[in-house]
């Protein structure tokens, strides 16, 4: 117990201090016990290693994996994407669990969907589609832990994360393993949740470059330059290396404009492959995306892959966006992107690129209907004569409005010497008719 000490009794107690150890070891001390003299360099405690004492492999296992799931969920939590989220929540769960095998599940329209595993059976796995209880059921042998992920708690979960151990490891601990499997999921849905907000929050930018877009698109009716204004644009949405935009019509892509070039060879068979990839779209109906040519995660993208795989390698595309351009009336062409990294495209620009080709669909089909109105050449032509007077310097401009003013002038207010003189007036029938008198005699007057 702490308590006030007077100085001349410290000094005391101190001297006394430095008496006992000037003893020698035998010398008996208080009530006669015989003590052994401690040397000031000894000390009753163990070393310091900088580690806290485990009594059992298995604590040190767990502390471990504790301290991997730690930084883990500080890794999930600064997640940039909701493309990033499911590997980083997936490759926590197997360390917290002490697991090989897991896999991320999905909600799709069809179904649940598994998005990534790991493991041996991963590449049957990933792109399968089963029932919700399925992904849920974790049997009763103790071996699979399923964790949903939900936007709050008692809500209908949108994804899964589902580990499991081969049937002669040791089972799960139900209660540390299945708590810190849950805590992973907590953290993925707070990382999708976020992430879902901060997009929500920034769609200024968006509404701002799609509206600049429109107004570009928008501004002619010339349809060769829509199209290369469509395709050029599209690298504002986008990041992108090989760009273009084609008509489709009987079944035919014809390549109207490629982002950065003047003009187009039909022949050459860079162009030839891209007109078959955006015929295959086309034809399909619907936008496709191709997230990894290596790696393909759907049956569509293996499809893809396995009737062009060969000319994506050539073209060096490991990537591609192949959008329709279709209204009530059918589809009008297609927008192909393509790149030479994989998954080029998030979700959010994906978006951006889908609205933009909206807004194509409609300026082609309105430049179509425009070439098909009578006198169309004429028109535009007074409209680009028009256009190139706008943009002349006002300077010029002025210039050229003084100059008209100044003739018209002219011409209307000076008296010309140009006038026709009438000495000898001739007049002629314009309808000639046949005269008679009814009496004998001269004409006097008419």
């Amino acid at each position: 117990m702490w308590r006030n000490m007077d100085p001349s009794e410290s000094r005391k107690s101190a001297s006394g201090a430095k008496d006992s150890v000037r003893k020698s070891p035998s010398e008996s001390v208080g009530n006669g016990s015989s003590r052994e003299a401690v040397s000031p360099d000894s000390t009753p405690f163990p070393p310091a290693t900088g580690m806290s004492p485990l009594e059992s492999s298995r604590q040190r296992d767990d502390h471990y994996r504790l301290s991997a799931l730690g930084t883990g969920l500080t890794e999930l939590a600064s997640a940039g994407s909701t493309l990033e989220i499911p590997p980083i929540a997936l490759r926590i769960a197997l360390a917290a669990t002490d697991s090989t095998n897991g896999s991320f599940w999905r909600e799709t329209t069809e179904g649940w969907e598994c998005h990534l595993a790991s493991g041996p059976e991963s590449s049957e796995l990933v792109g399968r589609v089963i029932p919700l209880d399925a992904v849920l059921d974790e049997g009763d042998d103790g071996m699979v832990l399923v964790a949903a992920l939900a936007a709050r708690p008692g809500a209908a979960p949108f994804a899964a994360l589902r580990v499991w151990r081969e049937s002669d490891a040791t089972p799960f601990r139900p209660a540390i393993d299945r708590e810190w499997l849950t805590a992973v999921a907590q953290a993925g849905a707070a990382a999708f949740v976020a992430d879902a907000r901060l997009r929500q929050a920034d769609r200024s930018t968006d509404v701002a470059l799609l509206a600049e877009m429109s107004r570009e698109i928008a501004s002619t009716l010339d349809l060769d330059r829509v199209l290369r204004l469509a395709v050029n644009l599209a690298a504002r949405a986008v990041p992108f290396d090989r760009g273009a935009i084609a008509l489709y019509e009987h079944g035919h892509c014809d390549v109207r404009a490629i982002a950065g070039a003047e003009s187009v060879d039909p022949e050459d068979p860079v162009v030839r492959d891209i007109a078959a990839r955006g015929e295959w779209a086309a034809g399909a109906g619907e936008g496709f995306y191709l997230s990894d040519r290596d790696a393909p995660g759907s049956d569509a993208e293996r499809i893809f892959v396995q009737i062009f795989g060969e000319d994506l390698a050539a073209a060096n595309a490991e990537s591609g966006l192949y959008l329709p351009l279709k209204d009530e009336e059918g589809v009008l062409g297609v927008l192909v992107l393509e790149a030479a990294e994989p998954d080029f495209a998030s979700v959010r620009q994906r978006e951006i690129t889908d609205v933009l080709a909206a807004q194509v669909t409609v300026a082609i089909r309105n430049a179509q209907l425009y070439a098909q109105i009578p006198l169309a050449a004429t028109i535009g032509a007074f409209t680009s004569r028009g256009r190139a007077l706008l943009e002349l310097p006002r300077r010029r401009r002025a210039l050229a409005a003084g100059i008209a003013i100044v003739i018209l002038a002219a011409l209307t207010l000076i008296r010309w010497p140009l006038r026709v003189v009438g000495d000898t007036p001739m007049l002629s029938a314009l309808d000639p008719v046949e005269a008679r008198a009814l009496v004998d005699g001269v004409v006097e007057r008419v």
